[in-house]
């Protein structure tokens, strides 16, 4: 191995350490609390060797959300390429998403950054675009789930798969947030959890397009 691929690998490797580190710090300060130099002292790094890696803590969290969003794609569209029929690659996008709630519910409240920070943010500009552009990743290969079931039959005819993808998608997500948001609202004061909130969510959607008209 050569001293650059060394170098870069090393680079990398101190990438990672700073996303953990700021997961960390943000998931238990909370994102208006947590400064760049809570993160360096998470990170165990001085404030300067922090920005040579990050300019802001915008996009420090960006690349964070990046990060997870990619891990969500692979993990959601991977399981829909398991499945044949259109029908049986559903249930699996919402067995994978149902386990994306269960694992990283603590981490979709900081997806409400997105929402909150990203109005009239520049393409060219922003890493907001960089993780809307992971979501269109999950959108298309949805549309290419709906359309496919619609072919087999095992999808009911008469709905746009690119509509319906683009508002199941954006459903699912706010959906999830919220709940995770209000997880423990939901525990002490409704009769239903959380996970059971999800499930009928997705059968919700299941129904929608499986029922023939």
């Amino acid at each position: 191995m050569g001293i650059s691929d060394r170098k870069q690998r090393e680079r990398e490797h101190r990438r990672k350490t700073i996303l953990a580190a700021a997961s960390r710090r943000l998931l238990s300060a909370g994102v208006e609390s947590t400064t760049m130099a809570d993160i360096a002292e998470e990170a165990e790094l001085s404030k300067a060797a922090l920005y040579l890696y990050f300019r802001s803590k915008e996009a420090l969290i960006y690349a964070l959300l990046h990060s997870i969003l990619g891990a969500f794609r692979d993990r959601i569209v991977g399981a829909a390429d398991v499945a044949v029929a259109g029908d049986a690659r559903i249930r699996a996008m919402r067995g994978a998403y149902v386990s994306v709630y269960n694992e990283f519910s603590d981490y979709l409240q900081l997806f409400q950054y997105l929402d909150y920070r990203t109005h009239g943010a520049d393409d060219d500009t922003s890493g907001a675009w960089d993780c809307f552009h992971v979501i269109d990743e999950i959108k298309e290969a949805l549309v290419r789930v709906l359309e496919q079931g619609q072919r087999d039959g095992s999808l009911r005819p008469g709905f746009d798969p690119r509509r319906t993808a683009e508002m199941q998608v954006h459903m699912v997500e706010g959906f999830l947030q919220r709940v995770a948001a209000r997880d423990r609202f939901i525990r002490e004061r409704s009769t239903f959890s959380p996970e059971a909130l999800v499930e009928q969510m997705f059968d919700m959607i299941e129904f929608y397009l499986t029922t023939q008209p």
